[in-house]
């Protein structure tokens, strides 16, 4: 029984982080009767539908991945299962403001990022949602260099990252230090701000694994 267990959730991970694929809606439904409040799951199973055009049915899913996530305390991935449902469906001014209340009323840590979603009223909320554009990416990808301007907000919905700095040098003839800080669902970086100052990147930054972002373009973010 415990090897059986072991098994179903190995299956379950690597359904969600791509390394396993499903073709079948049947297969992905049996997965989904043993776990059946696996928000990430739905999300996958969501994205399934949706490619094979069955749109009813997945504008279904997102909405019940962004619940499970939400009593996950899962903001930005809740959010992020809504935009997708939203693309399929537009949503009514009453049913944007319900979920804008659903997600507010929500349990989460108290990160940066939470508390930022947490203090936007409904049109500001809306607003940014309209200028966020989802990107994936695969393990070894460049996502920004050393010298690059700063023209984006990236959010990190699943995956991990690496964010390597050079210091600086202490004594004339020193060995440049590095400082790396690694980077997962739920962070994100971009030094963006000031708005007014045109900012260049101190990082490099890297995928160390596949993974989902967020971007929303300073210039929109300003507006």
């Amino acid at each position: 029984m415990r090897s059986s267990i072991s098994q179903h959730i190995s299956v379950a991970k690597n359904i969600v982080d791509g390394s396993v694929t499903l073709d079948s809606i049947d297969e992905f439904k049996s997965i989904l009767r043993i776990f059946p409040n696996d928000p990430a799951l739905h999300r996958v199973f969501a994205d399934h539908l949706a490619c094979k055009k069955y749109f009813e049915t997945a504008i279904s899913s997102y909405s019940k991945a962004a619940t499970l996530n939400i009593e996950s305390g899962l903001m930005l991935q809740a959010i992020i299962c809504k935009l997708l449902e939203w693309r399929l469906k537009k949503p009514s001014r009453r049913e944007a403001e319900r979920f804008h209340r659903a997600l507010s009323g929500g349990r989460y840590h108290e990160t940066p990022l939470n508390t930022f979603f947490n203090s936007l009223t409904f049109d500001e909320f809306s607003a940014l949602v309209n200028q966020m554009t989802r990107v994936r990416v695969s393990t070894g990808k460049t996502i920004r260099k050393i010298g690059d301007q700063e023209k984006d907000l990236y959010l990190i919905v699943s995956g991990a990252l690496k964010a390597t700095t050079i210091l600086p040098l202490a004594e004339m003839h020193a060995e440049p230090q590095k400082s790396t800080v690694y980077l997962t669902e739920n962070d994100f970086f971009g030094n963006i701000y000031p708005f007014e100052a045109q900012n260049i990147s101190q990082a490099f930054v890297e995928t160390l694994t596949n993974a989902e972002l967020v971007k929303v373009p300073r210039e929109k973010l300003m507006r």
